[in-house]
């Protein structure tokens, strides 16, 4: 779901509306995300329509996904039937790189006609409930859709100053590449015949009383010499300044910044700030990004529970919620003074959920962890306190052999008194 999700989220932005479907199988996946170029769904959220293409047989099918309900509204069957129809190429265009040319033209040209399924289409089979049991159980249909606050993409509302911006910018490149080329022009009392005693005529390239051709004359180039009479002025265009197009075109941007709640540093890289003055640039961007997380929790947490449903779990009946990561993640410094502020006032899983932001799987291997080095920890005093006590049990036995052998000392090393001793016996 991380990829899945995050296609979601990208066709949203871009169509306004994204598309992901549950099948009944595991194999590739449970979840499948698809196209907006293909899907519909309806308002009512009761039927749909997916268009596929097959190459290889050269037809394409629509498949139509309902739900019916009974007189007081509640869900009888979900089915499932398809129509096919033999073509040699799609209708649809695709959303690949494939089509891009297709698509521009269609978007941009008013005279190219729009697509229109021809009314040849015959069904495939008949109609089919037993493959979307899971979406019964869950009281949906296996298609779910995800859309915008207007249903529109993120920069939808936006394209006539987006294209405003852009025609600056053509007309920009347009003079600064004409300046390359820049106009000159030679001025005076310049004959427009030839003369006998004109170079050329001498030269032999041409006669006296042709018309002379001065684009012939005055050809550009690195090593060109112009021949000019004493009279004549040679004048050139000057540069154009493109200094307001630009700016114009710089506060448009910042128009659409405001209008649409982008932080400015995104669309004009060279802005530079304070970091208190970031946090209040973004946060228009910020709740944006929190409103498409609430809007996409009903349709991320249905698509698990068909998933679910559909693997076997009794997870129809379950209750579910996506977790999101902050929008803005704090650094690793700000995270651990927080967590110290609240140590002992919270516990320690919700620490950890609040205020370090760990997932449910980091906090059970981070409990796992602490029960590892509590085991580890616990046995390592206990291989101390059995070393410790091994070393007094030696202590205690050596100190008790040598206060029993204590009277040898009067001994020999053979066993035969001293001679201290034989000295007190007086032998």
């Amino acid at each position: 779901m991380d990829v899945r999700s995050l296609n979601m989220f990208m066709d949203a932005a871009i169509y306004g509306a994204a598309y992901a479907m549950v099948l009944g199988r595991e194999n590739p996946s449970y979840i499948q995300r698809l196209s907006p170029w293909s899907t519909v769904v309806s308002d009512d959220k009761d039927s749909a329509v997916v268009y596929g293409w097959s190459e290889e047989e050269q037809i394409e099918r629509l498949t139509l996904y309902r739900i019916v309900r009974n007189d007081d509204g509640e869900i009888q069957s979900v089915y499932s039937r398809t129509a096919k129809h033999e073509v040699k190429s799609r209708t649809l265009p695709s959303d690949s790189v494939d089509d891009e040319d297709t698509v521009y033209d269609l978007a941009n040209d008013d005279s190219k006609k729009r697509p229109e399924f021809e009314a040849q289409f015959e069904w495939e089979g008949q109609s089919s409930g037993d493959d979307w049991k899971f979406a019964l159980d869950c009281g949906c249909l296996p298609i779910v859709q995800l859309t915008t606050p207007n249903g529109k993409g993120q920069f939808e509302a936006s394209l006539k100053t987006l294209r405003s911006i852009d025609q600056q910018r053509f007309q920009r490149f347009c003079i600064q590449e004409m300046q390359a080329f820049k106009q000159r022009w030679v001025s005076g009392d310049m004959p427009e015949y030839y003369q006998k005693n004109d170079p050329a005529v001498k030269a032999g390239k041409a006669q006296a009383g042709d018309k002379i051709d001065y684009s012939e004359l005055f050809e550009m180039g690195p090593a060109a010499l112009w021949l000019l009479p004493a009279d004549a002025k040679i004048g050139e265009s000057s540069i154009t300044d493109i200094t307001p197009i630009v700016n114009a075109a710089a506060s448009d941007v910042k128009l659409l910044a405001g209008a649409t709640g982008t932080p400015l540093s995104i669309l004009s890289p060279d802005v530079a700030g304070s970091a208190e003055g970031a946090k209040l640039t973004t946060r228009m961007l910020r709740l944006k990004v929190r409103d498409m997380n609430m809007r996409a929790n009903d349709a991320f947490v249905l698509l698990l529970k068909m998933a679910l449903t559909a693997s076997g779990s009794n997870a129809s009946e379950e209750r579910f919620e996506t977790t999101w990561e902050p929008l803005e993640l704090p650094s690793e410094l700000e995270q651990c003074q927080a967590a110290a502020q609240v140590k002992g006032v919270l516990p320690l899983k919700t620490i950890a959920r609040r205020y370090l932001h760990m997932t449910e799987t980091e906090i059970a291997e981070m409990i796992q962890d602490a029960q590892d080095t509590s085991f580890l920890n616990a046995m390592a005093q206990q291989n101390a306190a059995l070393d410790s006590s091994a070393k007094q049990t030696d202590a205690t036995m050596n100190d008790s052999y040598l206060g029993d052998g204590s009277g040898l000392d009067s001994m020999s090393s053979d066993g035969l008194p001293s001679d201290d001793s034989s000295d007190v016996m007086g032998v």
